[in-house]
């Protein structure tokens, strides 16, 4: 059986701390959201970036047409990151979604592949959850497209936390010490310092 892997982009929050919009910040002067994305085409058989009203016509304006742009379903706009995956579930006909923030400049694509094996070496299993000292990973995981009637339930109800979701899926832990520095994202304009100058 083939499986549809959707390289899933969440590139829909507000920035508040870093004061302007993350995914266009650059690193080795590339944008943050084309780093992540040249490392997901390597394994994903169809990227999407999910945005929100604001920044739709500017990520429709810089990147390639093979690269679908998705703003956030109306009745959950504002609700978060779980509401994006909701979205980028409801508009692309994937059987995983690689779910990934726009404002991780480290993560690679071998990172990625892990994961993917991963949900395959557990079919049982609803997502593939990082842990990296002691903290779960949900903004570089992989779900499978049977959380989506469960992500439409947490929302109407008003649930927003991605813990929220793990509470009522299978979800398949792994430890992955030597990756650390790849969960490192970018929230204020000292982390971003601090990323400038970092080299490969």
């Amino acid at each position: 059986m083939v499986i549809k892997i959707i390289g899933t982009l969440l590139a829909g929050g507000e920035s508040r701390r870093f004061g302007s919009p993350k995914a266009f910040a650059t690193y080795h002067g590339k944008p943050f959201y084309e780093v992540v994305l040249n490392q997901l085409h390597p394994v994903v058989n169809e990227s999407i970036i999910v945005t929100n009203r604001d920044l739709l016509e500017q990520f429709s304006m810089s990147t390639s047409k093979d690269i679908r742009v998705i703003r956030d379903e109306e009745k959950f706009v504002g609700m978060g990151p779980l509401a994006g995956l909701y979205s980028g579930m409801t508009q692309t006909n994937g059987d995983l979604y690689l779910t990934v923030a726009c404002d991780m400049p480290f993560v690679t694509d071998g990172l990625f592949s892990t994961l993917i094996e991963e949900m395959i070496k557990h079919p049982e299993a609803m997502a593939v959850i990082p842990v990296s000292s002691g903290r779960s990973q949900p903004l570089c995981a992989i779900y499978h497209s049977s959380c989506q009637s469960i992500i439409e339930e947490l929302l109407l109800s008003g649930k927003r936390k991605m813990n929220d979701l793990f509470e009522l899926i299978n979800a398949q832990y792994i430890t992955v010490e030597e990756l650390k520095k790849q969960f490192l994202n970018v929230n204020t304009k000292e982390e971003y310092k601090f990323v400038q100058k970092e080299r490969d």
